[in-house]
């Protein structure tokens, strides 16, 4: 991660700061973009800790107050884009990261594709159709009615 982006970040920005000054970064990877590279203050990340732990929602996460942490993942990037964060907590260093692109536009797809279904569902099954998707029922390049849809998608 340093070697691919951190480390070009820091000499193009010509602050003087070096790795042992960056306590956390993330590269935001977007899908048809260049690298988005975040340091220490601009860098928002959020974590789940074990239920062992204590910590009240809102509470700042610290080495201290935490047994472990479940997950954590940043909360200023695009729905679409991927990612990897490297933070400090303690002594020690940890890299979290999530390469899958376009989550937003495909969870928007799917969400498009169970609204379809439940409406071919609710018209096969009732006599008139639902209001959710009358005006698409004229519509053959939807794709539900051309074969319909099936089953449920979990990325």
């Amino acid at each position: 991660m340093f070697d691919l982006w951190i480390d070009e970040e820091l000499v193009r920005r010509g602050t003087g700061l070096s790795r042992s000054d960056v306590v956390t970064a993330l590269v935001e990877l977007p899908p048809h973009d260049v690298p988005v590279v975040r340091i220490n203050e601009e860098v928002s990340l959020a974590a789940r800790a074990s239920s062992a732990s204590g910590i009240t929602p809102g509470t700042p996460v610290t080495a201290s107050n935490i047994d472990a942490l479940e997950d954590v993942w940043p909360t200023n990037i695009g729905d679409d884009s991927g990612w990897t964060a490297f933070y400090l907590l303690g002594d020690s260093a940890h890299v979290s990261f999530d390469f899958r692109y376009d989550e937003g536009q495909a969870n928007r797809l799917l969400d498009l594709a169970e609204d379809y279904l439940l409406t071919a569902r609710g018209t096969h099954m009732a006599s008139g159709t639902s209001a959710t998707g009358s005006a698409n029922l004229h519509a053959p390049e939807v794709g539900w009615n051309r074969g319909g849809v099936s089953g449920h998608y979990v990325l």
